[in-house]
């Protein structure tokens, strides 16, 4: 290659450096699935030396009320319980799991806004559903104002609604209404 001067050959070694153990490598003392093992364990029931045994907080397909005719059944023949944000219907179902299912119409605001608000009650369900009584369907319907609620109220609304409804298991004097 005229032309071209390569510089610093001269300073390369011939011999090969010792190489320090990489810290990225595992070493054979190391687990190799790392944290997901402690999931894993987790998840079949296995304690972890200082580990809590959490359930996980989901909103999977069986806890959703997705059929017209399951939607019309809680409407008409459950009860009612309102609030100034929210409308609560409630049935007892006949399935394992308490369902939920959200009516958001378009009066609440355009599709950016109804998709918040859904999103905040389907939180509110996945993060104290551990509260609730077990097998029940409920419909909560949003009112014109639930769209200028923090997060914090709706939650606290939604509480309320159920607390009202008998729906809430267990000790319930630590929630605060107001």
């Amino acid at each position: 290659m005229k032309g071209i001067e390569i510089i610093g050959q001269e300073d390369l070694s011939t011999v090969e450096c010792e190489q320090e153990p990489d810290s990225r490598l595992q070493t054979p003392d190391e687990n190799p699935l790392g944290a997901r093992d402690i999931e894993t364990q987790e998840a079949e029931g296995k304690k972890t030396p200082g580990s809590v045994n959490v359930q996980k907080a989901t909103f999977s397909r069986s806890e959703r009320l997705s059929r017209a005719a399951d939607f019309d059944r809680v409407y008409f023949e459950g009860k009612r319980i309102a609030s100034s944000a929210l409308v609560l219907f409630f049935c007892p179902s006949g399935g394992q799991k308490t369902r939920l299912g959200l009516s958001v119409g378009k009066r609440i605001g355009k599709a950016v806004t109804r998709n918040r608000v859904k999103r905040r009650l389907r939180d509110v369900f996945r993060l104290n559903k551990h509260r609730f009584k077990e097998r029940y369907d409920i419909l909560l319907v949003a009112r014109r104002g639930v769209q200028e609620l923090k997060f914090r109220e709706v939650e606290a609304a939604v509480l309320d609604l159920f607390r009202r409804g008998g729906l809430l298991a267990g000790r319930t004097d630590h929630l605060k209404t107001g």
